[in-house]
C-alpha cells in the first residue's frame, strides 16, 4: 500500500516533489472545482543533491479542474491558481 503525505492547498501558491496524484476540491456534481495556472510533469528526483527537476511535458493555464476530479502523475511541479486542491506526495 502506498503511503502519502498530503498537502492542502493555497491560492497563487507553487508546489513541488514526488506528486503521485491531485485532488480538486469542491461540491461534486457542480462547476466549482479548481483552477491551476501550471503543471509540469515528470519524475521528480529522489535526492536533488543539486540535480534539477527536468519535465518531460510542462502546460500552462489556465487549466480547470472539476471537483472530486483526480489528476494523476508523476508530476514534478504544480501552481494553484484558484480553489482547493490536496495534494499526494510519494513518501
Amino acid at each position: 500500500m502506498a503511503e502519502f503525505k498530503i498537502i492542502s492547498s493555497s491560492v497563487a501558491t507553487s508546489y513541488s516533489g514526488s506528486i503521485n496524484k491531485i485532488l480538486a476540491l469542491g461540491e461534486a456534481n457542480t462547476i466549482s472545482g479548481s483552477i491551476l495556472s501550471s503543471i509540469k510533469f515528470g519524475n521528480y528526483p529522489e535526492d536533488t543533491g543539486g540535480a534539477p527537476f527536468t519535465p518531460v511535458s510542462n502546460i500552462t493555464g489556465p487549466i480547470t479542474i472539476p471537483a472530486g476530479t483526480y489528476l494523476k502523475g508523476p508530476i514534478g511541479e504544480v501552481k494553484v491558481e484558484l480553489g482547493g486542491v490536496l495534494i499526494y506526495i510519494n513518501n
